[in-house]
């Protein structure tokens, strides 16, 4: 991963993007590699909890592997997403907005979740993209009815260009 932290990048995404570039040096223990998807771990130190990271070179562009996550399309490949929609516009801006998402459990006789998340995304000078979420309270839209409200400490995804017609993405939840 080339992106650099550096001064230019909103203070919110530094951390994303530090993560999604360490290496098991920073505390990330690398647990397998199912299907070309490298998956490490370590411990979080805000939460005490762990922190997950899931990385792949994917033959898509980084603009076609974002529409892969964006609400509207991403029932075609999550078979547990129920629904989502945007919330509300922040900032007045198509970069941070409020969404609602719904998914079904994967295990019979667990409820499915829903999520009320702040998610922000920037876009740095070599193409590479962040998309950083993280949930936030809003009365106005409760749990559904049969599903519990989850929490998402932080979460984001880093595509990156990785060579033509190509993209290195990186997964990290915490």
């Amino acid at each position: 991963m080339s992106a650099a932290v550096d001064r230019e990048l909103p203070l919110e995404f530094q951390d994303l993007l530090k993560e999604a570039q360490a290496a098991t040096t920073s505390g990330w223990r690398q647990i397998g590699c199912p299907n070309g998807v490298a998956i490490f771990v370590k411990r979080d130190p805000v939460t005490g909890g762990n922190m997950v990271k899931g990385r792949a070179v994917v033959a898509v562009s980084p603009a076609e592997l974002a529409c892969c996550i964006n609400l509207q399309d991403r029932y075609q490949w999550d078979e547990l997403y129920l629904k989502g929609h945007d919330i509300e516009h922040v900032e007045n801006s198509n970069a941070h907005t409020i969404s609602y998402l719904a998914y079904r459990s994967p295990i019979k006789f667990v409820n499915g979740r829903d999520f009320v998340l702040r998610v922000a995304r920037h876009e740095l000078d070599d193409g590479t993209l962040l998309i950083k979420s993280q949930s936030v309270d809003r009365p106005a839209v409760p749990p559904q009815e049969g599903l519990v409200r989850a929490v998402i400490h932080r979460a984001g995804f880093v595509i990156q260009p990785h060579g033509a017609g190509k993209s290195a993405g990186t997964l990290c939840c915490g």
